[in-house]
């Protein structure tokens, strides 16, 4: 969308059609990035991992939202989790097909960047929100505890003696 004709026929040369179906992931953390997607019709929530737990929610995309912008980023690593929660079609483009033509066509490079540095820049809102949020501080709480849990439950266990004073 509002992307020139010459270069939104380039773009599309480096294009696909995909559908994913509800739990299904796009990628995963770690993982090579080699995509990102325009979701068409359907819903992704976009999960980060903690240190203590399962992944959170930061943020979910609808239809008309792009997914991803690891591609363009070196390592070219997923720095987060996509699924979809429910039956979603997207739009999947090549990274490596993007990053071709952006090499070959300084404009082109140009006008890809701008489009990616916006979509990092409403994650990156959308994590710092998560992140300042009661439910972050909740859900962080809640993992460090059950993570502990054993090992307080170890100590409670155990035999209690006095600790004798000098």
């Amino acid at each position: 969308e509002g992307l020139d004709e010459s270069v939104a026929a380039l773009v599309a040369g480096c294009a696909v059609n995909v559908h994913f179906r509800p739990g299904q992931h796009l990628f995963h953390e770690g993982d090579p990035a080699d995509a990102f997607y325009v979701i068409r019709h359907g819903r992704v929530s976009l999960e980060v991992r903690t240190a203590a737990g399962p992944s959170v929610v930061v943020d979910t995309a609808h239809d008309d939202d792009v997914v991803g912008f690891s591609w363009l980023v070196p390592p070219y690593r997923w720095r987060y989790d996509a699924r979809a929660t429910e039956h979603t079609s997207a739009i999947a483009f090549d990274g490596a097909c993007l990053r071709a033509k952006g090499q070959e066509d300084p404009e082109i490079g140009y006008v890809l960047l701008q489009r990616v540095v916006t979509v990092m820049a409403a994650f990156s809102t959308a994590v710092g929100q998560w992140l300042s949020s009661d439910l972050a501080l909740n859900t962080l709480l809640g993992q460090a505890l059950d993570a502990l849990s054993p090992s307080l439950d170890s100590i409670a266990s155990r035999d209690a003696s006095p600790i004798p004073l000098a």
